[in-house]
């Protein structure tokens, strides 16, 4: 595998976000999105929640083979200690194992900062997905069928959780990403 920095990500590489994912946007059906993604789209995202979910990127000399971001699960008090990750290898970066050392690098800073539940949403079918996500030790725990319809197709999403950290005990505040990271 070649040397990659898997790093926080910055500013300056969310045009690469963009990229990464508009590839998918507009070549597959793994992303429920029609329209491609801008920059600013990315930023406005990236600004609203960086602070408390960590946003990580697999540089080699500037260059992202791959990237990995959290995100609420719900809006309502109660899933404070749950998120939900998406990871993304850019095209023609794939099988170098760039997606298991994002989710790797994002679980630890997830646990470091107090999360107790991750969530992954997987359209199907994305085989590679499904197994990055068993290997990682997520458990799968249902399927929507026919949830979304793209490219003349109605697609199944799937839901897989990992439980992290000590669970069962009273949780504490979620840190920052800047204290753990």
């Amino acid at each position: 595998m070649p040397d990659y920095t898997i790093r926080l990500a910055e500013q300056a590489d969310l045009e690469q976000f963009a990229e990464i994912v508009n590839y998918y946007i507009e070549n597959s059906a793994i992303n429920f999105h029609e329209n491609p993604q801008s920059e600013e789209d990315w930023e406005t995202t990236w600004q609203v929640l960086r602070d408390s979910y960590p946003f990580v990127v697999a540089d080699q000399d500037g260059v992202l083979g791959g990237i990995a971001y959290a995100t609420p699960w719900k809006l309502r008090a109660a899933y404070a200690w749950t998120c939900e990750v998406t990871v993304y290898v850019r095209a023609g970066h794939e099988r170098q194992g760039l997606g298991k050392k994002l989710s790797e690098r994002m679980l630890e800073i997830l646990e470091a900062q107090g999360y107790r539940a991750v969530v992954a949403v997987i359209a199907l079918p994305n085989d590679a997905s499904v197994a990055l996500h068993k290997a990682l030790g997520y458990q799968h725990k249902g399927t929507l069928e026919n949830l979304g319809f793209k490219h003349g197709h109605w697609r199944d999403v799937s839901f897989w959780e990992l439980q992290i950290g000590e669970v069962g005990i009273t949780p504490t505040d979620i840190k920052p990403v800047s204290e753990v990271a």
